[in-house]
């Protein structure tokens, strides 16, 4: 009996995509970041570390954000309180990429929030009804996602002046759940 030598395996290219965001904080926690790595905490599209998405308003929600973080004394404990905007760059393949801006993925949350008797008028549970679809998605597909994408609130006006909801609707943000992929491309300090 002849014994054929297997085959190599063959791969399959992946597609790098590159997702480009923003995130505002204090001078203090951008250098932990950059040192320590990005932390991921519980959201309200879900778990990760939060990126602005790219836009021509992409500094100004960061900002945003930051100050508003600051007027609830979030930042009151730093070594350094002041701004800095951290703008990063996401690589992974492009299979490791959830769209939750898409209209069905939503309404697929709120069928799974409904049906988990989750009370969707609470901030952490929205949160949390994002992260059942999110690890149901991901068990289904034999997956874990590296980077997803959602709507959520701007800041404030306050915070905030030039984003607008009624022109602009609710701007998007990345949601990056394993942080080894993400790296940060520059800062830029502010006061």
């Amino acid at each position: 009996m002849d014994v054929v030598p297997s085959e190599e395996p063959k791969t399959i290219p992946q597609t790098t995509v590159l997702y480009h965001g923003s995130h505002g904080t204090s001078r203090t926690r951008g250098e932990r970041f950059r040192l320590q790595g990005f932390p991921t905490s519980d959201g309200l599209r879900g778990k990760g570390f939060y990126l602005w998405r790219k836009s021509d308003l992409w500094k100004e929600l960061a900002q945003g954000w930051y100050k508003f973080r600051r007027s609830r004394g979030e930042y009151d404990g730093d070594r350094n309180p002041m701004g800095v905007v951290i703008y990063a760059v996401v690589e992974t393949p492009q299979d490791r990429y959830l769209d939750l801006t898409d209209p069905e993925a939503i309404e697929q949350v709120a069928r799974l929030a409904k049906i988990a008797g989750m009370d969707v008028t609470r901030l952490r549970q929205i949160g949390a009804a994002y992260e059942l679809y999110i690890s149901e998605t991901e068990r289904d597909l034999k997956t874990d996602y590296v980077v997803i994408e959602a709507t959520v609130g701007p800041p404030s006006a306050e915070f905030c002046p030039e984003y607008s909801v009624a022109m602009l609707s609710s701007p998007r943000c990345y949601i990056v759940r394993r942080s080894e992929f993400l790296k940060v491309a520059s800062t830029e300090e502010f006061v």
